[in-house]
């Protein structure tokens, strides 16, 4: 009989502890955008580039993002978050302003610099 008695309570612990596992895993899923927050990769050209190109192309990827601006103008990304954009290049030191924002306000920028000569 008492045996029997501890196999439940041993059988109802491991559900509840199962079933409390479920809902944290779960609350982590519906969380993980709000909790990571957006991202942003510029793929190409590296950062302090010095070209002799009058135009070059900006590309990279932007992850868990509701908007995108490349230098204050709103672009768009592909479904996987790729981005590409040409740019024309002043003579000398030129910054490049690539930011993002998520669905929660949440702002992230990356400043690509190029040397044209």
């Amino acid at each position: 009989m008492q045996n029997e008695y501890n196999t439940r309570t041993l059988a109802k612990m491991a559900f509840i502890i199962l079933c409390t596992g479920a809902i944290v895993i779960y609350a982590y899923y519906q969380m993980r955008d709000f909790l990571n927050g957006p991202s942003i990769t510029i793929t190409e050209p590296t950062n302090g580039l010095t070209t002799h190109e009058e135009t070059i192309s900006v590309s990279g990827i932007a992850e868990r993002i509701s908007s995108i601006t490349f230098n204050d103008r709103k672009i768009y990304t592909d479904e996987h978050g790729a981005f590409m954009e040409k740019v024309a290049l002043f003579p000398g030191y030129n910054e490049i302003k690539v930011s993002v924002r998520d669905r929660f306000n949440r702002d992230k920028t990356a400043l690509l610099e190029v040397v044209y000569k």
